[in-house]
Formats: structure tokens, sequence, C-alpha cells
């Protein structure tokens, strides 16, 4: 089993053993949830070889700048680690984000692929419910909005890393319109609801299939279809 050192004493393990370095994959969840919704996510992707990594973050209280100046020191320290062959990515809704603003920030060699599962790229109508009183608690909202200005709509494009986004038909958190991006090289849709998207299982089978080919399995695709 190979193992993962973190400069914080955090160890993280990989499934198959290696000598020459070991593909790695972190896990992002999304606004108010936590770790253990992307636990059936972390599982597979363990079983299938790669180290993985399940980043957690709080939503409440703090900004995505605060999120994302956590997770720099976390990249730098695996891109120089020698027993990381690649730097994968496999993100929910704002997590989705926070790594598309961590790479806008610092360019890293060993970056790979990334999976975005209901990302708002274009920004999410949840934040045109007005919060009052209530959105110091959750200031991450406003980064989110949908105006042109906003965090993800600022982002630049990714050139140094494989993108696919897969979006839930039954989202009422962030449109499917809202998930695509220019340089995507691959986007498919799921038949399920924006927070059960990370524990459904054509889903898992579409991350997988992404994280392996860089593209999304197109049988998988069809079933999706036919079943809409």
């Amino acid at each position: 089993m190979s193992q993962l050192k973190l400069a914080n004493g955090s160890v993280h393990t990989a499934e198959q053993p290696t000598t020459e370095g070991m593909d790695w994959v972190l896990l992002l969840h999304g606004l108010f949830a936590s770790r253990k919704s992307m636990a059936l996510l972390e599982n597979a992707v363990r079983q299938s070889g790669y180290g993985v990594l399940n980043w957690g973050y709080s939503t409440w209280w703090h900004s995505t700048d605060s999120h994302v100046a956590r997770l720099l020191p976390l990249l730098a320290e695996m891109q120089a680690n020698p027993s990381v062959r690649s730097i994968n990515f496999v993100t929910h809704s704002m997590g989705g984000i926070l790594v598309r603003s961590a790479l806008h920030t610092v360019c890293y060699s060993k970056v790979r692929r990334l999976v975005m599962l209901a990302p708002p790229n274009r920004g999410s109508h949840l934040t045109r419910i007005k919060l009052g009183p209530f959105a110091w608690c959750v200031p991450s909202i406003a980064d989110l909005s949908e105006a042109p200005d906003s965090l993800p709509n600022r982002l630049r494009t990714l050139n140094v890393v494989e993108i696919g986004v897969i979006a839930a038909t039954r989202d009422l958190i962030v449109p499917i319109r809202n998930t695509s991006l220019e340089n995507q090289r691959d986007h498919c849709t799921v038949a399920t609801s924006h927070f059960r998207l990370p524990n459904d299982k054509t889903a898992i089978d579409q991350v997988l299939s992404f994280l392996r080919t860089g593209n999304f399995s197109q049988q998988t695709q069809s079933r999706e279809r036919l079943a809409a």
C-alpha cells in the first residue's frame, strides 16, 4: 500500500503499491456539505488504484479566498513530493470553483485532470436569495453570483488541465447551462439532484471513466438520455 506523508503530519494511503510515484486524486466537497458527502466517491476512486485525499473545509464563516489560501500550500507540497506522479481533482459544486481559483493563481506541472460535479462555473441562482443579516455566516455565497464580475466568471480558462463536467438534470441550485466551461473536454448529465450527485452510481462511474481516459463513457450517457 502506497502512502503520502504531508508536512502537517497527515498520512494518506492508496490501494496499489508503486515505486514510480502514484497518481493522486483530491476530493473537494461543496457548500453546506462536508468530507462525508464524498465518502462513496473516495472509496470508489481508491479502489480504482489512485491515492485519495478527501480535503475538508468549513463552508460557514469563511470566504472562498480563505479556502484557496489553505489549499495552495497542500498543492505545492504535493507538487514537490516525488511520490506524487500526477495531481487530479474530483469536486462537487463550490469545490470546483476553489480548484479553478487555486489553478488560476499558480500553475502546477503535475496537475492532470479535473472532474467537476454540478459546478457553478457561471454562478448559481441560489445567490439571488436575500440573506439579510445572516449573509455574514456564509460569505462564500456572494462569491458565486451570476454577475459578470463574480469569482467564477472572472477566472481565466484553464488550459493546463483536462476538464470534465457532470451536471444534474434535476438541479435546483446550479442550472445545467451554468455548469459549462469553454475549454471543457467533455460534458454529461446524470438524472439526479444537486446534492445527490456525488453519491449517484452513474456519476461515480463517469468520474472513474474521466480519470482513466479523459472522457466520459458514451454508453453510460446514452442510457441516461433514454432514462431522462
